[in-house]
């Protein structure tokens, strides 16, 4: 997708902010904006940490910043797509302008680049299966709660029962969808024992039983 980007770190002014970015051409839109070793390794699309600057325009002057790079190339990233975290002094104004640069720079590739919306990054973990909805339901949860009993519940949301069941149950259809297949493909091979449709409809049952439960 587009590259998006964003301040990751919470509101406020701290010793370390980051700024967190994702999305299709993202190193090589950065690789135009940074200096020193992380050029070269944003240049290369390579994984790794390194340190660096980078430009940004702040309060009307092009300012050229230190900060430390993390890069992770996709489809291993927890997006999926390339994806980079900018580690840099926490100064919401400098966060901001470093956020505008990465989407200026990408934006001159891909003109649809743009700013994160709420939920942006997780939405597109669970899209490309690097998460289940159970996992995005809970990055959600932990977001917006607001005392230690929500955040609690928001945790339990990935370690619940409910999610080992649904795993479990996922498991089961695509074993049985991978019996039926066989049955089709291979039923003049004598090593393959196709399913009757009796014990497809039996364990179809169990699942739906399951699922009503």
């Amino acid at each position: 997708g587009p590259v998006i980007a964003a301040v990751g770190s919470p509101p406020g002014t701290s010793s370390r902010g980051l700024v967190r970015a994702s999305g299709d051409g993202l190193h090589a839109a950065l690789s135009e904006i940074t200096s020193g070793p992380a050029h070269t390794l944003l240049k290369d699309r390579r994984r790794g940490i390194a340190t660096g600057r980078i430009r940004a325009r702040l309060a009307e002057r092009v300012i050229d910043v230190p900060a430390l790079f993390l890069s992770m190339p996709g489809p291993t990233s927890f997006t999926g797509e390339d994806s980079v975290e900018i580690q840099l002094a926490g100064n919401p104004e400098l966060l901001h302008a470093i956020e505008t640069a990465v989407i200026d720079a990408a934006a001159a590739i891909d003109p649809s680049a743009h700013p994160a919306g709420p939920g942006e990054f997780t939405a597109r973990a669970f899209m490309a299966g690097r998460i289940g909805l159970l996992e995005a339901e809970g990055v959600a949860a932990t977001i917006s709660a607001r005392n230690d009993h929500e955040l609690n519940a928001a945790r339990h949301l990935c370690e619940s029962p409910l999610a080992e069941r649904s795993r479990h149950l996922a498991t089961e259809l695509t074993d049985v969808l991978g019996l039926v297949e066989a049955g089709i493909d291979f039923t003049d091979e004598e090593s393959v024992q196709a399913l009757s449709t009796a014990g497809i409809r039996s364990r179809l049952t169990s699942v739906r039983t399951e699922i009503g439960r």
